[in-house]
């Protein structure tokens, strides 16, 4: 069995019309870079361990 869509073919539509040409955008000045803020603390159950494992990755 073979399914047709009725879709309309691109040679069909009208062409769209050229999108203006945009003001070329004046660079932003860099945002001073802030401290990452802290994870939020979260409430364990009693007795649950918490194990912080720090990754130390070679500098290239």
């Amino acid at each position: 069995m073979i399914v047709q869509f009725n879709r309309p073919n691109r040679r069909d539509q009208p062409p769209e019309p050229p999108a203006p040409a945009a003001a070329p955008a004046l660079p932003e000045p860099p945002a001073p870079a802030l401290p990452e803020p802290p994870a939020p603390k979260r409430k364990l159950p009693a007795g649950t361990r918490v194990i912080e494992v720090a990754l130390m990755l070679p500098s290239a």
